[in-house]
């Protein structure tokens, strides 16, 4: 799928299993990534026009822009989509998603409110 430089539109509240949040936090402390302190439901880690945790990411950020979901559809008109079967198989066999990326960020006991679903997430 094309994707322009520093677009982020689709980098926003990133539901991740326990298996990719770990995987994502050992990923940034390898690597001395420090998610950053987004105010407006921006990815932590969209930084500097792309995203720090690209080799790491969660399904569902490669899902995005692959689903004619109008959730996961490319704001920019760039979709590819692939078969809703395949996409509901790769998401079976991934796991019960339990955080969001946000929970990582530096601001996270101010934001969590804003995030439907995670008011009583630890900090």
């Amino acid at each position: 799928m094309r994707c322009d430089t520093g677009c982020g539109q689709c980098c926003g509240v990133v539901p991740a299993t326990e298996t990719e949040f770990r995987r994502i936090e050992r990923f940034i402390a390898e690597h001395g990534i420090s998610p950053a302190a987004h105010t407006d439901g921006t990815c932590p880690f969209y930084q500097g026009g792309s995203c720090v945790v690209h080799p790491v990411r969660p399904l569902v950020c490669n899902l995005y822009g692959h689903s004619a979901d109008p959730l996961m559809t490319c704001p920019r008109g760039y979709n590819v989509n692939i078969p809703e079967r395949d996409a509901v198989r790769m998401i079976r066999a991934n796991g019960k998603t339990l955080h969001v990326l946000h929970e990582l960020a530096p601001n996270w006991e101010e934001i969590k409110h804003m995030i439907p679903g995670r008011e009583g997430a630890p900090g």
